[in-house]
């Protein structure tokens, strides 16, 4: 199969997108999570946790896509993009902070995901 790097690279930012909600509403429904056995069963209703851990599965799959059509070395690292929209998603649903040094992280990591992004080939 011939690689596509800009197709792939779409998909794994769609893929970002759907795995970084997918994080945030996992966080939600953990504090309803519990392993002990009296519990257990009450997981079957914790919705956040529930649509949490499908929106990972689909995200698996389109990543899985993106990995058939790119660059491994390419697609790979623009899901650190992953940690950029975790950290607004928090801000904004979780009312976590982001300090000086994770903003200078952020961009950083901002700027080697456009790097590798454009130096895959064509």
């Amino acid at each position: 199969m011939e690689q596509n790097n800009s197709k792939a690279i779409i998909l794994a930012l769609i893929c970002t997108v759907i795995v970084s909600v997918a994080q945030i509403l996992l966080k939600l429904g953990s504090t309803k999570f519990s392993l002990s056995i009296d519990q257990i069963l009450n997981q079957f209703y914790n919705i956040p946790l529930l649509f949490g851990a499908g929106l990972y599965a689909i995200g698996a799959i389109v990543f899985i896509q993106a990995f058939r059509l790119g660059e491994l070395s390419v697609v790979y690292p623009v899901m650190a993009s992953g940690y950029i929209l975790v950290t607004i998603l928090s801000f904004y649903f979780l009312n976590e902070t982001i300090s000086m040094l994770d903003s200078v992280g952020l961009i950083a990591i901002t700027t080697g995901v456009l790097f590798i992004g454009v130096s895959g080939k064509k």
